[in-house]
């Protein structure tokens, strides 16, 4: 199944995210320049001069991560002359981090390093700290993908001139129970399904109807006619949105996710 070069773009958050942004979870969207872009494809883990170790991050416990960080630096950094410096990106990414309450999930145009959690204390994707997000960065596949493959299946494969940027978006945490995944064609949706579907939930089960009817109430009222792939012939399933919201207590839907179909939902897509 082939998929545009365009319609990829379309599913970049940095894409969306403006057109869709009173639905959607705030998020902070910092350009990488190409050295730091290089860095991330580059082989092993080196944190970047003046980053602290995550450790030192911030979890509430009062510790500001100063001093103690930069002595024990070492220990990450490798050879002299060889650790790469990002001053002002790092900068960035910690007023990104305070501005949306200290707490993020890191993706760059496409995916978060959801493979990665076991590199971070927290074991989840929440950073609280610049470390804490390079290094799910650069021990991701997801985000290896975006880096080099994310035109695989497009026709051409030829990857298109595009800015690649770091989305920042505030922490939530979110039980898996309450992830839907809409597949969407021609702008309505032709299924829903659980977004962890291996997993069983008693209250999916027993709240079908329900979920149905305001996933399918929150589309129309909310999302339909919003997005820029909306025309699927001739591949029937083009597009996938991810809704969530936890119940009990109800919190507001929102759109988490968008993508075409042979992203890495695409084995449910065939199922």
């Amino acid at each position: 199944m082939d998929v545009s070069t365009e319609e990829v773009l379309n599913c970049a958050i940095p894409k969306w995210y403006d057109n869709l942004k009173a639905v959607t979870i705030p998020s902070v969207f910092i350009p990488l320049p190409e050295q730091f872009v290089e860095y991330l494809r580059s082989d092993g883990i080196i944190l970047p001069q003046g980053c602290i170790l995550p450790q030192m991050c911030v979890h509430g416990d009062g510790d500001d991560g100063s001093e103690e960080g930069d002595d024990d630096q070492d220990g990450w950094s490798g050879e002299e002359g060889e650790v790469p410096e990002f001053t002002d990106l790092l900068g960035e990414m910690e007023r990104g981090i305070a501005s949306l309450g200290g707490a993020v999930v890191p993706k760059l145009n496409w995916s978060a390093p959801k493979d990665a959690t076991w590199i971070i204390s927290s074991n989840t994707l929440k950073c609280t700290c610049a470390s804490e997000v390079l290094l799910l960065l650069k021990s991701s596949d997801f985000v290896a993908h975006d880096l080099s493959r994310v035109f695989k299946y497009c026709t051409p494969d030829v990857a298109p001139a595009f800015q690649y940027m770091l989305c920042l978006r505030q922490w939530r945490d979110i039980h898996p129970s309450g992830e839907f995944r809409c597949f969407v064609r021609h702008d309505s949706i032709i299924g829903i399904s659980q977004r962890h579907y291996t997993q069983h939930f008693d209250f999916v089960v027993s709240h079908k109807d329900q979920l149905r009817d305001e996933v399918v109430e929150f589309f129309t009222k909310y999302l339909k006619g919003r997005f820029f792939n909306t025309n699927c012939e001739p591949h029937p399933l083009k597009l996938s949105h991810t809704l969530s919201w936890i119940i009990p207590p109800r919190s507001p839907h929102a759109l988490l996710d968008h993508a075409h179909s042979i992203s890495r939902c695409g084995g449910c897509v065939q199922n």
